[in-house]
């Protein structure tokens, strides 16, 4: 499942989308455009990002999204969803733009406060 970042560890205290963050050399934190892409390329089919091991999940697109859970007040949904930081900032600062898929939704995209735990998905440059 690996770890869950605050957005500003995961991005290494840089704010430039796009950026490498904590990704290996040659990697970086997708875009909110990006993760958009991703979600088109799938016609929107939350089931398709997922991994094969999860109920539901085909993952015909080969993402192979896990559900990790996040850290808000407290560790939850780890069987309920997933979430993804993108390297996008939203308007005020505080918070950042990210994607999720879960049980009983598809794939939606939100803000959130940046001091949120999540999981960070890397992109080959």
């Amino acid at each position: 499942y690996a770890g869950l970042y605050e957005w500003n560890e995961a991005m290494q205290y840089v704010t430039t989308p796009g950026t490498k963050g904590i990704c290996p050399d040659g990697w970086h934190i997708p875009t909110y455009a990006e993760f958009q892409t991703l979600a088109t390329s799938v016609n929107n089919d939350a089931n398709a990002l997922k991994d094969a091991s999860i109920l539901g999940g085909t993952n015909t697109s080969g993402f192979s999204g896990l559900y990790a859970g996040c850290v808000y007040s407290v560790f939850e949904s780890l069987d309920g969803g997933a979430w993804w930081w993108s390297s996008t900032d939203y308007s005020n600062a505080t918070q950042a733009e990210y994607l999720t898929i879960g049980v009983s939704w598809g794939i939606q995209y939100y803000s959130n406060w940046k001091w949120y735990g999540t999981s960070v998905r890397c992109l080959k440059d």
